[in-house]
């Protein structure tokens, strides 16, 4: 797995096959935590002006080329990234494979038990030994249940860039073997929301379906015509 760096965020080029084959060899032979962020146009646009969150992104051992502007930016600075790799499609691979067994951390609360008992109804012998909504006061607390749990993988699913930086903040004290963000991807597993059809995936467009599923996110989509911009700008240098 090679990594690029785009506008000072290192973004790594891999398939879904070629991850779980480095998570599930760290789960089984690695030692310490192996931390996978999935890094889209608009958290590398705000990294531009926050030096704290280039390095929290940069403090992961793998970014995930979440968002067709990833790749378009990647084909501009000459080292095209294969695929889109998102963070749901991620999470629910290494589901399917069982790479090991999961915690699931973060959106309201309920969702997190929703996703849960969907996960082990879709993949039959998937371990979900825990789970907690992302509303908690103590982090201490909250590492401990994750630790008591002996989930191999934790998906945490509190929001960018809170996902990124809790995950940092707590690396040396959590136990298991992976932890992956996973934004709001519980949403969508619990029904709580609808993905995109499989059309507006294939074409990697689904942020047009999550603009008229939520219209509010408008001022998060103009980042990527910004975020782009930039790319130009940094490729003339």
């Amino acid at each position: 797995m090679e990594q690029y760096s785009i506008l000072g965020v290192n973004v790594t080029d891999v398939t879904y096959q070629q991850l779980y084959e480095n998570v599930k060899d760290h789960i089984d032979n690695g030692s310490g935590l192996k931390l996978v962020f999935t890094p889209n146009p608009e958290i590398i646009y705000m990294a531009q002006f926050d030096p704290d969150i280039k390095t929290m992104l940069n403090s992961s051992d793998i970014n995930l080329p979440d968002g067709i502007g990833v790749l378009i930016a990647s084909k501009m600075l000459g080292h095209p990234i294969k695929e889109r790799i998102t963070g749901i499609d991620t999470m629910l691979y290494l589901c399917e494979k069982k790479a090991g067994s999961v915690f699931l951390f973060g959106s309201k609360p309920g969702i997190a038990e929703l996703a849960a008992i969907e996960l082990e109804k879709r993949y039959p012998g998937l371990k979900v030994v825990g789970f907690h909504d992302g509303y908690f006061q103590d982090d201490s607390k909250m590492v401990e249940l994750i630790n008591r749990s002996g989930a191999d993988i934790v998906f945490v699913g509190l929001g960018a860039p809170k996902q990124e930086n809790w995950l940092v903040k707590n690396k040396d004290k959590l136990q298991p073997k992976v932890a992956m963000v996973i934004g709001g991807s519980m949403d969508v597993i619990s029904g709580t929301k609808k993905r995109a059809p499989q059309i507006f995936q294939k074409l990697n467009v689904e942020w047009v379906f999550r603009f008229f599923q939520e219209p509010s996110r408008f001022m998060r989509i103009i980042v990527l015509p910004k975020f782009l911009l930039r790319v130009i700008l940094n490729c003339k240098k």
